[in-house]
């Protein structure tokens, strides 16, 4: 195991509808939107939706 390197051993990974919060940031996994975020070129801020991994 490489030193810098920090495990998150056995996080959930379920899709669901309501909001999360993440013990770390940026969140290393666990439950989640079922809905990708477009993070392409957008010419407004991104909306945080329930359940998504943006800080």
């Amino acid at each position: 195991m490489i030193e810098e390197v920090t495990s998150y051993p056995g996080p959930s990974r379920n899709h669901v509808q309501t909001a999360v919060t993440y013990p770390q940031r940026p969140g290393a996994g666990g439950d989640h939107s079922p809905v990708w975020t477009n993070c392409g070129a957008n010419d407004r801020p991104v909306q945080k939706t329930p359940g998504s991994a943006l800080p």
